[in-house]
């Protein structure tokens, strides 16, 4: 329907145009150029850019026709990949149509990072075409596009002449251009004969404009060069008044003198100091007339000495290099990503590192990376460029690229919404029926991002996976399965003060003090998940009982716990005797009467709602005395007892009971049936870690304490393929 309307708003284009054109791209009021830049998709919806030229339009003198004539025919002509790349070009008597790779011109462009590499690029284009005999006598801020993948590339080939041409007449033939309007000029060359020397100014400038702007930008001040300061040009207040009094407007005025600058004085405030001898001798080129070797140039230390310069050429060129250098190399930018600019990253960088992902032989390190670079990403960028690459390979069966997108997934799940989360779940929890402890707590620790996102129908499952390691006997398998449930409590949707007090009791019966520890600040953490009475009832008995644990640490984290419980417990138990009779009974299993209950008959108290006269209230309460002394019996002959059978029967008798409707709860195998079919994993199982010892922390960091990548006995398992 669109291209509809654009055949109706045109009027001539040919039956194989197979580009949409959209909006007409605005500057502010100033031209780009003689061609009119307009936003386009091809037939795939990618991208373009078209350029249109309108033959009948009466504002440009009659050199234009020559000016455009000539851009079209060389923008076919010369090829290569610093030169803007012409997709499709029609010719009528109307219009000149160009369509090339989506860009914009340098000059509208936010120059963010450092401009080193772009330079760099365009003194290679311009070299090769110097190679071929031709001059471009144009290079400035308007010559230059910058490609959606942050490239610069040279084009309107509109002055464009060969190299033996008289310089004079090339002067007389260009100095009508638009671009001189805008206060662009040139140096004087009437003691030079060699046209080259009108390219090495344009380089010269270039260079100077680049980095005024990138420092402009870098400072937080108004980037786009077509608001620029005036005091930043050679306009004078003198004649700027003048200006003001013939009538012309303030935009007018910075229009016409926006690339009125002199570089030879500012060039020191902004030119890195490594660059002042390219300048002055490109500046030395163009004054005194010398044959010009840009080959020189682009070889120089100042220039090839640049961290960004060296790792782009190499980028370039990582299908010519060793395996050695390539390992090396990726391992020397892993370790330097921190010290190079987030834009040259994005911009630069991180389209080479996806372009030669396969080739590099370095998969797993370019995929640490990407997703370091990705990490300060929008969205759509992440969306568009990331996200396809992390599902390709997080559907593979590889366990070393498993892991590798394991330990990055915090580095990326901000950026990844419900529906990327819910279409790799599936593949996720391969993880937590994985052999290697690794990889299993890698899983365990990262379900704290996938599980929020996931639909409210997956949830009971998902959760129900991920208590089964509850009866793993390694101890950080069981300790980081407790930190996470305390972590999802609030998105958990059922039930759920009943299996948060089943996995606390678990946690707080087991032999291990870590995983003690870990329970404790796991209850301080979820303590506003439980009704205060089932908080008082339930939880503060287990809790009381670690007052006498043989553990000094478990005693001091207790005692901590406590401090942080009592002054909250202090505001909420002064209404409990007020009658509640539009509290909602959520958990009406296990209720137990403390003693602080003792009120007589004929005032009946409330719990959760419901009456409970002095018959039935001693009735539960010598229930839950009986219950109390019976697990304290019980915990107390584990923790005496050495012999392993006793403590596995002490675990079994405190078991997870999780299913309200009074649903047995599947085991292991029932759920890989379901879950897991068509996935054999069949590997042996790794070393156990050893335990950490330091207890005393808080839930937001636990994990940390966990991570086994620097412990002496982590599994190292090698690259291989399910």
């Amino acid at each position: 329907m669109l291209q509809y309307f654009v055949d109706k708003l045109f009027g001539d284009l040919p039956p194989n145009f197979n580009y949409v054109i959209k909006n007409k791209i605005e500057y502010n009021g100033i031209r780009g150029g003689y061609y009119d830049i307009y936003d386009g998709v091809n037939k795939h919806n990618e991208e373009v850019s078209i350029f249109i030229y309108e033959k009948s339009n009466k504002d440009f003198h009659s050199n234009v026709k020559k000016y455009v004539n000539n851009h079209l025919n060389y923008s076919k002509k010369l090829i290569h990949p610093n030169i803007l790349k012409v997709l499709y070009t029609f010719d009528n008597d109307k219009r000149i149509y160009i369509v090339t790779e989506k860009c914009v011109p340098l000059f509208f462009e936010k120059i963010k990072g450092d401009p080193i590499w772009g330079i760099y690029e365009i003194i290679n284009a311009v070299n090769f075409i110097n190679n071929f005999n031709y001059v471009h006598c144009l290079v400035n801020p308007f010559s230059v596009f910058v490609t959606s993948k942050g490239r610069w590339k040279l084009s309107l080939f509109d002055c464009i002449y060969e190299k033996d041409m008289n310089i004079h007449n090339i002067i007389n033939n260009i100095k009508d251009h638009l671009f001189f309007s805008y206060g662009y000029k040139l140096i004087d060359f009437s003691n030079v004969a060699k046209p080259v020397a009108i390219d090495a100014y344009g380089l010269a400038y270039l260079m100077v404009w680049s980095y005024q702007n990138y420092m402009i930008e870098f400072k937080n001040k108004e980037s786009n060069s077509f608001n620029m300061d005036i005091e930043n040009t050679s306009f004078s207040v003198e004649h700027r008044d003048d200006y003001f009094r013939n009538g012309e407007t303030f935009k007018d005025i910075k229009n016409k003198f926006c690339l009125n600058i002199d570089t030879t004085q500012i060039y020191k405030n902004y030119l890195p100091q490594n660059l002042w001898n390219i300048y002055e001798a490109l500046l030395q080129y163009s004054v005194k007339g010398i044959d010009i070797n840009f080959s020189t140039i682009l070889n120089s230390d100042n220039i090839t000495g640049s961290y960004i310069v060296k790792t782009m050429l190499f980028l370039t060129e990582v299908h010519m290099k060793s395996r050695i250098e390539k390992n090396n190399f990726f391992c020397n930018l892993y370790e330097n990503l921190d010290n190079i600019n987030f834009d040259v990253k994005v911009q630069l960088i991180l389209p080479e590192i996806i372009k030669n992902l396969e080739v590099s032989e370095n998969l797993e390190k370019c995929l640490q990376i990407m997703l370091i670079i990705s990490k300060d990403m929008n969205t759509n960028d992440f969306e568009k460029m990331i996200y396809p690459i992390f599902l390709k390979y997080f559907l593979q069966t590889d366990r070393y690229i498993r892991y590798i997108l394991l330990e990055c997934f915090p580095i990326v799940e901000k950026n990844l919404n419900n529906n990327n989360m819910n279409e790799i779940y599936l593949s996720y929890m391969y993880g937590f029926s994985d052999n290697n402890i690794s990889i299993k707590n890698a899983t365990i620790k990262n379900f704290i991002y996938i599980y929020p996102k996931l639909k409210n129908s997956i949830r009971t499952q998902a959760l129900h996976i991920l208590l089964e390691n509850l009866k793993e006997r390694d101890c950080c398998i069981k300790t980081n399965t407790i930190i996470c449930v305390a972590k999802i409590a609030n998105y958990i949707l059922e039930d759920k003060q009943n299996i948060l007090e089943n996995v606390y009791k678990i946690g707080l019966c087991d032999m291990h003090v870590q995983i003690r520890a870990a329970t404790l600040q796991a209850i301080k953490a979820t303590y506003n998940q439980f009704d205060i009475k089932r908080f008082i009832l339930n939880i503060m008995p287990l809790i009381v009982k670690c007052l006498i644990d043989e553990s000094y640490e478990i005693r001091e984290i207790t005692f901590d716990l406590f401090d942080f419980v009592i002054p909250l417990l202090k505001k909420s138990v002064t209404n409990i005797g007020v009658s509640n009779t539009d509290t909602k009974k959520n958990d009406n299993k296990n209720v137990i009467l403390n003693d602080w209950v003792n009120q007589k008959d004929v005032n009946p108290i409330y719990i959760h709602g419901y009456k409970f006269c002095e018959k039935k209230q001693k009735t539960h309460l010598q229930e839950g005395i009986n219950n109390n002394s019976r697990n304290l019996w019980y915990n107390e002959k584990g923790q005496k007892m050495s012999n392993k059978k006793d403590s596995t029967k002490n675990e079994t008798n405190l078991n997870l009971n999780i299913n309200t409707k009074n649903d047995k709860l599947k085991s292991i195998n029932e759920i890989e049936k379901e879950v897991l079919d068509d996935f054999e994993w069949n590997f042996e199982v790794s070393e156990e870690k050893k335990k950490k010892k330091k207890l005393n922390l808080n839930i937001d960091n636990f994990f940390d304490e966990f991570d086994f990548n620097d412990e002496e006995n982590a599994p190292k398992f090698k690259l291989s393929s399910l």
